[in-house]
């Protein structure tokens, strides 16, 4: 009796990693979409003419980053670089766009770029998600500042 149930335990756990590996080297083998380059990475700002000197200073800041952003993201560059980086750029853009709704016109991209980044890291087999957690409070960050701009939005009505 006990020779039968070694051997149905031998026969599932052989099932299981037969699974297991077909499925592994099957998401291994699948090559993974490049998602659609963000049109918002390819959207410079431009002075408009009564800017004054400091706008202008912003402007410049905000494109410079902007330009070193989309460079990130077309490389696929890890979260020690992009993140950072993109951080700088959405607070300087957040500067230049004043009203509640330029704001979330700005933001809303960005929510989108966020989610989808940090979706295809936690696709990612488990030894490579180390910055899975980052990319979360990250994609929320940006969430949360986009429900802000809302809230004002409502407010102003």
């Amino acid at each position: 009796m006990a020779k039968k149930h070694w051997l149905t335990t031998v026969v599932l756990v052989g099932a299981v990693c037969l699974h297991l590996s077909t499925g592994i080297a099957k998401t291994q083998s699948e090559p993974m979409q490049k998602p659609k380059f963000p049109a918002i990475l390819s959207k410079p700002l431009n002075p408009a003419p009564g800017d004054d000197d400091i706008r202008k200073l912003q402007i410049t800041r905000y494109n410079t980053l902007l330009a070193y952003t989309a460079k990130l993201y077309r490389s696929g560059a890890d979260t020690a670089y992009f993140i950072p980086f993109s951080r700088r750029l959405i607070r300087v853009g957040l500067e230049l766009h004043r009203s509640p709704k330029e704001k979330i016109e700005f933001l809303a991209p960005w929510v989108r770029i966020a989610q989808a980044l940090h979706a295809k890291v936690a696709m990612r087999p488990i030894q490579q998600q180390q910055a899975e957690p980052e990319w979360r409070e990250y994609a929320l960050e940006i969430e949360i500042e986009l429900l802000r701009a809302k809230k004002a939005a409502k407010s102003q009505k």
